[in-house]
């Protein structure tokens, strides 16, 4: 299952499960190093870890659309 963190408040981390929208929390340090808001996780057996290559591509895709908008 894929992850995205959506806010980390008060040592607790609020994902945003792929493609669902689904919410799920975790303790702020169960995260693996690096990861941060906007940032995307594996979660695979209660294990979390971070996925570079989509968060790259994510990243890209939405500074794209951002780029898009304050264009028009």
């Amino acid at each position: 299952m894929l992850l995205v963190i959506d806010r980390i408040d008060d040592g607790i981390c609020v994902c945003e499960a792929l493609p669902d929208g689904r919410q799920l929390k975790f303790a702020a340090a169960a995260l693996p190093a690096g990861a941060k808001e906007g940032s995307v996780l594996g979660y695979d057996g209660g294990i979390l870890s971070l996925n570079a290559e989509e968060t790259a591509k994510r990243t890209a895709y939405i500074k794209k659309l951002m780029d898009d908008v304050l264009e028009n």
